[in-house]
């Protein structure tokens, strides 16, 4: 209150509450009852307003402002919160506090008595959930989790109880005894046979048997398969499996095969394979001594059946065949033993001595009045012309001999050729026709006979047919055959080795094209096609490769890894985090994280992405996302604004890692929450917030934080892995691909072991033996005719032709596929049996019609004739002894005559009136027409001169006449002169043409013709009236008049044709032995045959071709008589 005192001022009283007057009593200022009274607000903060009074604030805890806030009361905690000392008693005491007392089991009181603790049994007591993970929940009490390997929650979730593994998996400790022990864990023990205790004695292992004992399988391959065991296969050559496949055995090959070895002694020896030895007589050992070949005696020695053919048979042995003549077997066929034609026939060189000669015999020396004929088998009688030879002989080359092909006394003996030599149509039928030769037919298969029927020639099938042996190679032999060799590359001899049969590959090797259809096609080889999925054709279409998916198609098993197995497909495996593997292992699928942990981006919104993750988003008030946006977390500054258990992190509140909740203290089981840990291993909740990962699966190792089973890079761990290829690691393994050449993947991949190339490829090393090494293989020993090519990987053709320029000698060398062939050889030079050389041409021995008048003599490639027989000289290249023309060479021969050359001779006829030939016929001697005739110059004296006579001087009462060779009656009359004669210029004489007594005998063209005439019968090889007269020839149907003359041979043939017959005649000085014996048209000698035994019929009587009998047939006609007799004429009168 104001009071207006004292005057001039005033004063103030009766100050409100909480107001005091100031020293001169001016104002009533404001009490600062904090400090008037300090025990306002106790146990809070006493604040001097409002003015007048004041204000507790920030009461102390436990207490509260009353309700004008001027003092801080006592709470009632027990009241207020009734949550206190939860699980246990609350009492109001001390002030401004609360004792808790009494707390319920489980629970304990806290230092200073406010609250009923949870007991953290796991802490007080750490046996608790041994084995375990011990979480103290529920409140007051305490559950087990995460139980360890090998433990499981017991019924309350107390404790971790020791599983019974045994029991619950009994496929534990398959193979073995499986124990109960350790606690939490099981053991095994007494393995079975095959398997071993693995590291920690949790299981019995497979033993890989081909690991540990690598003598397992010797000389095969190794499998470790079936389980608790292993199996051998692919054994090696000569190598077989056991009843249990367990081995290899050495295969006993003189046992399973007898036939190895025939023709000798078999031994099971070195292992693997066998040897032959103690070769029988005529067997030799091979290169490689798997065998007892025969040996090719002819081959080995050539001087084996000399004089005969050699062939190697039987096995073991030779024969000889085909004994040249002269020659015959011995008793075993293994020699020509000469013939003693002296003793065999003791016919042989009558009228002389018989000596046997090699292949042959001679006659010498020979009795008086014979002579050796050309090839000095026979004393012939000697003769100049064939009257002085026996009947059936002809006289040829001064000597009287058979005809070719004709024996016996009187040459009328056909010789059987067939019998007389066995070789003749060796390969055929030989037949005794015609008379005097023989002829062959009904040759052998593979066998042709030649131009003349006498021989059947081995025909060259190769040349004849060049289809045969399509695909490998032709060789004419054996003889009459052929043989089909060196087929090519997917064809195989058929049995009888005519042809190179197709190989069907997908038939004998039954693996080819797998994954896909094998078809027997191109011919020689094989295609695959329709290749499974998965697979493709390889470039020529000879496989179906497995397909890298992984490579074709890099977008496979996006976010894990693709592995290209298994065969035909692929399987993707350790997928990304956020990301698990479908049902079929084919492709990593995203895991939608929100659908999996409904509790992820509590207090916001949760969204599946990115792919193999997520993102919180739209956070409640007062949370926010974290750095990756994976949760949204309390907004903090410290961690006093954190829940219990949280901490402050980055501005918000989390649970420290590895572990949830809304107190945090429920531990992550980060095993459970992602699978993909410790991947390729065991993973195990400890410790407490984390997780530790172990028992890593073959091929991985720990990381240093023991998070995380590395995969191991085996190929940098160990540099040896893959040897002979290239090392890839894998994700927990590796790979060896590609290998090298030569090598090929194991089964697992993981070796490249080397291909036997002569097992997998038989065709390798044709022509000779294949042997394996390591990544490749050899060809050695070569077979003759081959040698190794640069790497030994092939026995190349020896081009013999071209190493050795001295073969072939005399002839064209061509190479063949392991040998080579001499062929064409030069003239004068033939094959040998194996076509690998030429010879020497024996001409003489194989045409003995060679140098007929003249010795055959060979030479090297050829022959010459030297000496010839007297009237026969030298051709130019010295291989012919041809007739000399005596007429030619010396005019003077035959001098008063007509000089004729005949072969190896020449005679004078006709001779010149008054002229004779000598008793060679080689001169035309004077005729003494005096002492011949003695009735010449009657009435005179007959004197001879050269070439005629003279009468001279005439008788009393007659006259020489003009030619001075009559003494003619002097006469007027022809009545008045003798028989035959004519008054001619008053003297008797014979008319023109004509002499003699009774000038019957003919001296001119013109009237010799009018007698008589003797010619020789050719039938009758004897002298008879068989020309008659002039007019009896002319009796032949539209014959002119034929004349022949004295000293020329008459003949007669009769021919029949369609409308009458034809008696032809002629005149020739031909001998007989040159004309045709018979009825018919003239045959002609062609082939060296010198007599014709039966003619050609009308019908197949054309100029030049060859008669059943070699014969040429010439039609003699009465056109072809006259033009002869008309030459005749005109030659004689020249």
């Amino acid at each position: 209150m104001c009071s207006n005192t004292p005057p001039g001022s005033y004063t103030c009283s009766s100050c409100d509450s909480g107001y005091e007057l100031n020293d001169d009593s001016t104002a009533c200022n404001d009490i600062d009852e904090c400090v008037v009274d300090t025990t306002l607000c106790a146990n809070g903060m006493c604040s001097n307003t409002p003015p007048g009074s004041y204000t507790c604030s920030s009461c102390d805890s436990g207490y509260a402002l009353n309700d004008d806030s001027t003092a801080c009361d006592d709470i009632d905690e027990c009241v207020v919160d009734t949550t206190l000392c939860a699980n246990g008693m609350c009492s109001n005491t001390p002030p401004g506090s609360y004792t808790c007392s009494s707390c319920d089991s489980g629970y304990e009181l806290n230092d200073d008595s406010t609250a009923c603790n949870d007991i953290d049994e796991c802490v007080v007591d750490t046996t608790l959930c041994a084995n375990g993970m011990c979480s103290n929940t529920p409140p007051g009490s305490y559950t087990c989790s995460s139980c360890d390997s090998g433990y499981e929650l017991n019924d309350d979730s107390t404790a971790c109880n020791d599983i019974d593994e045994c029991v619950v998996d009994t496929t534990l400790c398959a193979n073995g005894m499986c124990s109960n022990t350790p606690p939490g864990s099981y053991t095994c023990s007494s393995c079975d046979s095959g398997y071993a205790l693995n590291d920690d004695s949790t299981a019995c292992d497979d033993i890989d048997e081909c690991v540990v004992d690598t003598t397992l399988c010797a000389n095969g391959m190794c499998s470790n398969t079936p389980p608790g065991s292993y199996t051998c296969s692919s054994c090696d050559s000569g190598y077989e499996l056991n009843d249990d496949s367990t081995a290899c055995n050495d295969i006993d090959e003189c046992v399973v095969d007898t036939t190895l070895c025939a023709n000798g002694m078999c031994s099971n020896t070195p292992p693997g394979s066998y040897t032959c030895s103690s070769c029988d007589s005529g067997y030799a050992l091979n290169d490689d001594s798997t065998a007892c070949d025969d040996i090719d005696e002819c081959v080995v020695d050539t001087t084996l059946c000399a004089n005969g053919m050699c062939s190697n048979t039987p096995p073991g042995s030779y024969t000889c065949s085909s004994c040249d003549s002269g020659y015959e077997l011995n008793d075993d066929s293994t020699a020509c033993n000469d013939i003693d034609e002296c003793v065999v026939d003791t016919t042989l060189c009558a009228n002389g001595m018989c000596s046997n000669t090699g292949g042959s015999y001679t006659c010498s020396p020979c009795d008086s009045g014979y002579a050796l004929n050309d090839d000095s088998t026979a004393c012939n009688v000697i003769c100049a012309t064939i009257s002085e030879c026996q009947t059936g002989e002809i006289c040829s080359s001064g000597t009287c001999t058979c005809p070719d092909g004709y024996s016996g006394s009187s040459c009328d003996q056909d010789i059987d050729e067939c019998v007389v030599d066995t070789t003749l149509c060796a390969n055929g039928m030989c037949s005794n026709t015609p008379p005097g030769s023989y002829t062959c037919s009904s040759c052998d298969s593979g066998y042709e006979l030649n131009d003349d029927s006498t021989a059947c020639n081995d025909i060259d099938e190769c040349v004849v047919d060049t289809t045969l042996c399509a695909n490998g190679m032709c060789s004419n032999t054996p003889p009459g055959s052929y043989t089909c060799s060196s087929c090519d590359s997917g064809y195989a001899l058929n049995d009888d080795s005519t042809a190179c049969d197709d190989i069907d590959e997908c038939v004998v090797d039954t693996t080819l094209c797998a994954n896909g259809m094998c078809s027997n096609t191109p011919p020689g080889s094989y295609t695959c096609s329709s290749c499974d999925s998965g697979y493709e054709l390889n470039d020529d279409s000879t496989a179906c490769n497995d397909i890298d998916e992984c490579v074709v198609d890099t977008t496979l098993c996006a976010n894990g890894m693709c592995s290209n197995t298994p065969p035909g497909s692929y399987t993707c495996s350790s997928c990304d985090s956020g990301y698990e593997l479908n049902d079929d292992s084919t492709a990593c699928d995203d895991i939608d994280e929100c659908v999996v942990d409904t509790t992820l981006c509590a207090n916001g919104m949760c969204s599946n992405t990115p792919p193999g993750s997520y993102t919180c988003s739209s956070c409640d008030s007062g949370y926010e996302l974290n750095d990756d946006s994976t949760a949204c977390n309390v907004i903090c500054a410290t961690i006093s604004e954190c829940q219990t258990g949280e901490i402050c992190s980055s501005g918000t509140c989390t649970c420290p890692d590895g572990y949830s909740g809304s107190s945090c203290d429920q531990d992550i089981d980060e095993c459970v929450v992602d699978t993909t840990l410790c991947a390729n291993g065991m993973c195990s909740n400890t410790p407490p917030g984390s997780y530790t990962c172990s028992s890593c699966d073959s091929g991985y190792e720990l990381n240093d934080d023991s998070t995380a089973c590395d995969d191991i890079n085996e190929c940098m761990v160990d540099t040896t892995l893959c040897a002979n290829g290239m090392c890839s690691n894998t994700d927990g393994s590796y790979t060896c691909s590609p290998c090298d050449s030569g090598y090929e993947l194991n089964d697992d991949n993981t070796a490249c072991n080397d291909i036997n190339e002569c097992m997998v490829d038989t065709t390798l090393c044709a022509n000779g033996m294949c042997s394996n090494t390591d990544g490749s293989y050899t060809c050695s020993p070569c077979d003759s005719g081959y040698e190794l090519n640069d790497d030994n990987t092939a026995c190349n053709d020896i081009n013999e032709c071209m190493v050795d320029t001295t073969l072939c000698a005399n002839g064209m060398c061509s190479n063949t596929d392991g040998s080579y062939t001499c062929s064409p050889c030069d003239s004068g030079y033939e094959l040998n049996d194996d076509n690998t050389a030429c010879n020497d041409i024996n001409e003489c021995m194989v045409d003995t019609t060679l140098c007929a008048n003249g010795m055959c003599s060979n030479t090297d490639g050829s022959y010459t004739c030297s000496p010839c027989d007297s009237g026969y000289e030298l051709n130019d290249d010295n291989t012919a002894c041809n007739d000399i023309n005596e007429c030619m060479v010396d005019t003077t021969l035959c001098a008063n005559g007509m000089c004729s050359n005949t072969d190896g001779s020449y005679t004078c006829s006709p001779c010149d009136s008054g002229y004779e030939l000598n008793d060679d016929n080689t001169a035309c001697n004077d005729i003494n027409e005096c002492m011949v005739d003695t009735t010449l110059c009657a009435n005179g004296m007959c004197s001879n001169t050269d070439g005629s006579y003279t009468c001279s001087p005439c008788d009393s009462g007659y006259e020489l006449n003009d030619d001075n060779t009559a003494c003619n009656v002097a006469c007027t009359l022809d009545s008045e002169c003798q028989t035959g004669e004519i008054c001619s210029s008053g003297t008797c004489t014979c008319p023109d043409g004509y002499s003699g007594s009774s000038c019957d005998q003919a001296t001119t063209p013109a009237t010799r013709m009018r007698g008589t005439l003797q010619c020789y019968s050719c039938s009758t090889n004897s002298i008879s009236d068989v020309c008659s007269t002039a007019d009896d020839l002319a009796s032949g149907s539209g014959v002119s008049t034929v004349t022949c003359y004295e000293g020329q041979r008459c003949w007669t043939d009769h021919y029949e044709n369609s409308s009458h017959t034809v008696v032809s005649r002629g005149c020739t000085d031909e001998p007989c032995e040159n004309l045709h014996k018979g009825g018919g048209p003239y045959c002609t000698m062609a082939n060296n045959v010198t007599s014709c035994t039966s003619c050609c019929t009308e019908s197949n009587c054309n100029d030049n071709k060859s008669s059943s009998e070699g014969l040429t047939c010439s039609c003699v006609t009465w056109l072809t008589s006259l033009f002869s007799v008309v030459i005749m004429l005109i030659t004689y009168r020249t």
